[in-house]
């Protein structure tokens, strides 16, 4: 058993992996980012036809495994983990202690491991940042295999597969370090365990494999697939923590029984998984019943889907004009009485290689009687996307559904590597798609926008000229006439705006004064109105109360110091009486973009 630890070669960069950093933030905790990556992959890895996944999570401590094979196992590491900073103060090898994670049903990692090929073994092992899985499938990007030697003491993890293409077991291990020098060597950040020929390749001794497989209580056998070691696993992982994400993050493989999972004695089925929601999600999922009715539901009104008109997306978003009156009513007046709402939506996603693709994906509402909060889920083949949920104050459920090859794989492209959210400016979509931000703007407000059609009493008919509150042109009419040139008004009174300045802020603003605010100014009135920003038209005239209400208690939280305010929907009323004033406004959504007007 050796670990080995290349030289960095004089003509390399000496560079850090700094990707772990995205497995551990303020979205997202380290337990959600392992379950979500061990699940998608081995969904991923699903044999063909209709074969059930399993997987398996448990912690292995105690009589096994023990101390004296932990300690040949890290003959060699821990030199290079001292070196490289590593915190080995909680790292008992008296004690050791492990997480396993076990899958079944899968392919293993298939495709030659003794040289260089596409193989799932090759990404697995030799690459990051790139990735052969195909469009519908949930892992995309390469990077999500860091969260394990991310989720150990010893930032280390091994893998034991039997790929379904030669069941020959293949052992073998990694581990991801900083850089190091050590003797006056210089050492790159990853390292294996494995023997070299050439290259790092897997251990396949029968005999090392049996009693690694007894050490760490796999259930491997004979089946192929994948099983992860992490060992000494941090101690913020717990089983009962990874069981909510697990629900919520593949709530639909679940439910449609393509998924079974394993969270020590804890078993999860389409048949209990709304048992063990309610006893391990209380607190995180409301309204459990109501809501996995409504999940049941869903995929099953895909044959009576509203369509709305074909290029729809021209407009930037749905409004009254996407769908013809009778069907706008008939989602009225359904949502209004409690039933289930569908729409299939059309997109066009156009590629810079010149190639267009219809495609589309599946909106889903419901207001059920005495809901206590809205929940709204965005779901990309099978993998629920939580960093877009954004229903706030919206009390009904809501789902997007991706299935469609072309959509999937373009919001698979938006994806951030922990597959949190989607983000319009990645480097994916800028070098595949024509204007990517704009059609991702469409598909990820699409949700909302059906709701607040359906919860309008009456709409006004849009602003054809609301633009020109933003760009007015000296001598152009203001009138719905095209072309039309009327004599040049008056142009109305051009507010200071130089007396404060306005600063953004991830999810709000701040005004203050600028240093041309003088006490000769003062009391100054200023009034501010705020908007979400929209593709096309006047942003203030799609404000919805459902979107934020400033009186609302508990919504956007508005500080202020040196003035007096007055707040409702969304505009403030603001009285400045101190030229030392300062309004904070915070609690909007992070993943949309204000639009903020200052009048005197």
């Amino acid at each position: 058993m050796c670990w080995h630890f290349d030289e960095l070669p004089p003509s390399m960069v000496d560079m850090e992996v700094t990707q772990l950093e995205q497995f551990q933030n303020e979205d997202l905790d380290l337990p959600e980012t392992l379950v979500r990556e061990s699940i998608q992959n081995s969904m991923d890895a699903r044999l063909s036809g209709e074969v059930q996944v399993r997987i398996r999570f448990a912690f292995v401590s105690g009589n096994l495994p023990e101390s004296d094979f932990m300690n040949k196992l890290f003959n060699g590491h821990l030199e290079h983990a001292i070196a490289s900073g590593v915190d080995l103060s909680e790292v008992d090898f008296s004690r050791p202690s492990a997480l396993v994670i076990e899958d079944f049903g899968t392919t293993g990692l298939t495709g030659e491991y003794d040289s260089w090929d596409e193989g799932k073994f090759y990404y697995f092992w030799r690459c990051r940042g790139k990735s052969n899985k195909s469009a519908t499938q949930k892992g995309r990007r390469g990077l999500g295999k860091l969260v394990f030697p991310a989720s150990s003491q010893l930032r280390s993890f091994f893998g034991l597969t039997i790929p379904v293409d030669t069941v020959i077991p293949l052992l073998m291990g990694q581990t991801v370090l900083k850089s190091r020098r050590i003797n006056g060597r210089r050492h790159p950040p990853d390292a294996y365990f494995c023997k070299v020929d050439g290259l790092p390749v897997p251990l396949t001794d029968e005999s090392l494999i049996r009693e690694f497989q007894r050490q760490f209580s796999l259930r491997r056998g004979h089946e192929p697939g994948l099983s992860i070691v992490v060992p000494f696993p941090l101690t913020s992982l717990t089983l009962e923590g990874m069981i909510a994400p697990a629900i919520l993050g593949f709530f639909i493989p679940i439910l449609h029984g393509q998924l079974v999972l394993e969270f020590g004695d804890i078993t999860i089925n389409a048949e209990n998984v709304l048992d063990v929601a309610k006893e391990y999600c209380g607190t995180t999922i409301s309204d459990i019943d109501e809501l996995f009715a409504f999940i049941m539901e869903a995929p099953e009104r895909k044959e009576n889907a509203i369509i709305p008109e074909p290029r729809w997306y021209r407009n930037g978003r749905l409004s009254v004009k996407s769908f013809c009156q009778d069907d706008l009513e008939k989602m009225k007046t359904d949502f209004a009485n409690g039933t289930l709402v569908s729409a299939s939506i059309p997109i066009m996603i156009s590629r810079k290689n010149g190639i267009s693709e219809e495609s589309k994906f599946f909106l889903f509402l419901k207001k059920p009687a005495n809901l206590s909060r809205g929940q709204d889920f965005y779901v990309r083949s099978g993998l629920n996307i939580p960093g877009e949920s954004k229903f706030r104050d919206r009390r009904a459920l809501g789902m997007l559904l991706a299935e469609d090859e072309p959509v999937a794989e373009f919001l698979g492209d938006a994806e951030n590597p922990a597959h949190y959210k989607w983000n319009g400016k990645s480097e994916a979509l800028r070098q595949k798609y024509k204007n990517p931000e704009g059609t991702l703007s469409c598909i990820r407000n699409s949700l909302i926008d059906l709701h607040d059609l359906l919860t309008q009493i009456a709409e006004e008919p849009p602003d054809e000229q609301a633009l020109l509150d933003f760009f007015w042109i000296p001598g152009q009419s203001r009138g719905k006439g095209r072309g039309k040139v009327a004599p040049s008004p008056e142009p109305p009174p051009v507010p200071s705006r130089d007396k404060y300045r306005i600063e953004k802020s991830s999810d709000g603003f701040t005004v203050s004064p600028s240093t041309s605010l003088f006490p000769e100014d003062l009391p100054l009135q200023l009034d501010i109105s705020v908007a979400y920003d929209t593709i096309s038209g006047n942003p203030f005239k799609f404000y919805s109360e459902y979107d934020f209400d400033f009186s609302r208690q508990g919504d956007v939280k508005i500080e202020v110091a040196g003035a007096k305010v007055r707040a409702e929907k969304n505009r403030i009323t603001c009285t400045i009486e101190n030229a030392d004033f300062r309004i904070h406004v915070k609690g909007f959504d992070r993943k949309r973009d204000l639009v903020i007007r200052l009048e005197e």
